[in-house]
């Protein structure tokens, strides 16, 4: 809220979403959104939530080991082959959703 109340160019989230239910994560992820493309903000969010970081990132950086893995729009970063390398863990993806785990 505080983000949003200054008049900055730039808002920087870590995990800004993590302990907020869905409804209330939903609304705040929208209310973002709309309010980046109106005042033509950045908006820069750390997410652990792969799904959330798909569906709602204009971009990603995912990050190995320290370093940039990848760099661009979720659907050319976020590939099943990516995500399985960098997090050591096999996904499948469903288009324009997200990923599922393959236990």
């Amino acid at each position: 809220a505080a983000a949003l109340a200054q008049d900055t160019p730039i808002i920087y989230l870590d995990e800004a979403f993590s302990a907020l239910d869905i409804c209330h994560k939903a609304n705040m992820i929208k209310l973002l959104r709309q309010r980046a493309r109106e005042k033509n903000l950045l908006v820069v969010a750390i997410m652990h939530d792969l799904n959330d970081a798909y569906r709602y990132s204009d971009k990603v950086c995912i990050l190995e080991k320290g370093k940039v893995a990848g760099f661009d729009t979720p659907e050319v970063v976020m590939t099943p082959d990516t995500i399985s390398r960098v997090f050591r863990i096999n996904v499948e993806k469903v288009e324009g959703k997200g990923f599922f785990i393959n236990i």
